[in-house]
């Protein structure tokens, strides 16, 4: 025998934004770098070659992306199935059969 309900079930719901924002900073560097973490934020360099009188490298801006999760907890219904085991026996041979409401534990 199969019963089936509706029954709330915890879900886990997570979202992740970005933020993401640019700075000038036009600054004559040595030589590039790469990219670095400070906390949730990566900062991204951006390099371009000027010409002056010599090439010089020069740090153009640089763009911070800020990584921000969130997560809540929800509550959804969901369709559960559960199962039910009915034992019957039979009176006699060819008796009728009833139901066994003994439980065996």
């Amino acid at each position: 025998m199969v019963h089936e309900e509706m029954h709330p079930v915890p879900v886990s719901l997570r979202s992740q934004t970005v933020d993401v924002r640019r700075f000038a900073i036009n600054r004559p560097v040595e030589s590039k770098y790469e990219a670095r973490q400070e906390g949730d934020t990566l900062i991204i360099p951006v390099f371009e070659y000027v010409p002056i009188i010599t090439m010089q490298l020069t740090l153009k801006e640089e763009v911070h992306v800020t990584t921000t999760v969130s997560q809540q907890e929800v509550f959804q219904n969901v369709l559960l199935n559960t199962e039910e085991l009915v034992v019957e026996r039979r009176s006699g041979a060819q008796g009728e059969w009833h139901r066994d409401d003994e439980k065996n534990e």
